[in-house]
């Protein structure tokens, strides 16, 4: 049937279309095949990303997470300290952001992830980064040296302020050596050394403190690795009593290059000469003059001199305000009372080794005492 329009003709031909049932039930099934169209949901913020306080060069991470459909691509932003609104963070696409070598200007600085899909976006809560300020290492505690015995174990303890928390690194030089080396797994403040021997003796240690602002070494400490017992020293090295008294002695130890091996009376036999005894750590003798006094701890030996005489007078003089009268009373002008030693002046008198017996009379002689 032709078709007039303006002055072109159009000729549309109409037929028949001829529709099988067969071919209408199989359009229909290729269709019901076909994947149902997913349905589309805004992001929803599941994880918020945490406030994160750090130290001057150390890195500081935030972590994020959304769900949604289709899945939500995620990207970081960040506000600067002192600026205002935000801006993207070049490449930060991941749920956690890592910010490697952060500074101090860096710290009050906000952080937050923007989720988008097709149906919307969400964005999260803003995460502050706090940056502590960094101080290098100052050593607080040096390490002292030791001194023990042969298979004992010697320790080592030292700190250091710093922020962060400075690690620490034990060294040692040892005993003949030149420099320092590092000790495998020696890490923390205190170095136990272990089963020590003669040959280690002179060795030294010191502790090496380290931070990202710099580093602090300890003064060296020696290890002292002690010979056996060689000779006694015994104390008080002179002494003098009266006949019939006692005298009490402490017996200290030493090997043959004079390192102090300690206290070692209990073990300590004493012996007096030329005549009197000894009962322990006392010796006591009757015969006035010059007594040697000698003690032994197997091999090792050491001596003492004790004078033995007639007990010896001190005259001593006080003045009134330390004087109280035997009634209890001061001790005035021309008082001719008995007076005693008052709490004062006794206990004095005792730490000369004087026996605080007796009483001092106040008279006339004492008037013009200060």
């Amino acid at each position: 049937m032709p078709i007039a329009r303006g002055r072109r003709r159009f000729t549309v031909i109409v037929g028949a279309l001829a529709v099988s049932a067969s071919s209408l039930t199989a359009a229909s099934a290729a269709v019901s095949q076909l994947p149902a169209r997913p349905a589309r949901s805004r992001p929803v913020v599941t994880v918020q990303p945490s406030n994160a306080t750090v130290n001057v060069g150390q890195t500081a991470t935030f972590t994020a997470a959304a769900s949604g459909s289709p899945t939500p691509t995620v990207r970081w932003q960040v506000q600067a300290p002192g600026s205002s609104g935000f801006s993207n963070i070049s490449g930060a696409t991941s749920p956690t952001l890592s910010i490697s070598g952060v500074t101090v200007g860096m710290s009050g600085g906000q952080y937050r992830a923007v989720f988008t899909n097709r149906a919307g976006s969400a964005t999260t809560n803003a995460a502050t980064l706090t940056v502590n300020a960094s101080n290098a290492p100052v050593v607080i505690t040096q390490p002292a040296n030791a001194l023990v015995s042969p298979g004992a174990t010697a320790t080592f303890t030292a700190a250091a302020s710093g922020s962060p928390a400075p690690t620490v690194q034990w060294q040692s030089q040892p005993a003949g050596t030149t420099g320092f080396a590092d000790i495998a797994g020696a890490t923390s403040s205190t170095l136990t050394v272990s089963n020590v021997t003669t040959g280690m003796s002179g060795s030294q240690y010191h502790a090496v403190f380290t931070n990202t602002s710099g580093t602090a070494t300890t003064n060296p400490a020696t290890l002292t690795v002690t010979g056996p017992l060689d000779h006694l020293v015994l104390s008080p090295a002179s002494a003098s009593i009266g006949p019939g008294r006692s005298q009490a002695y402490k017996a200290e130890g030493f090997d043959s290059a004079g390192h102090d091996l300690g206290d070692v009376t209990g073990s300590t036999t004493l012996g007096i000469s030329p005549d009197g005894s000894c009962t322990g750590a006392s010796c006591t003798a009757s015969a006035n003059g010059t007594h040697t006094v000698t003690g032994h701890d197997g091999s090792a030996t050491g001596t003492a001199s004790l004078l033995v005489g007639a007990t010896r007078f001190v005259e001593l003089i006080f003045s009134r305000s330390e004087v109280t009268a035997a009634d209890g009373t001061p001790c005035l002008p021309n008082d001719t009372n008995i007076a005693r030693l008052d709490t004062v002046v006794e206990p004095y008198l005792q730490s000369l080794g004087l026996a605080a017996t007796g009483s001092i009379e106040t008279g006339p002689t004492l008037d013009n005492a200060n």
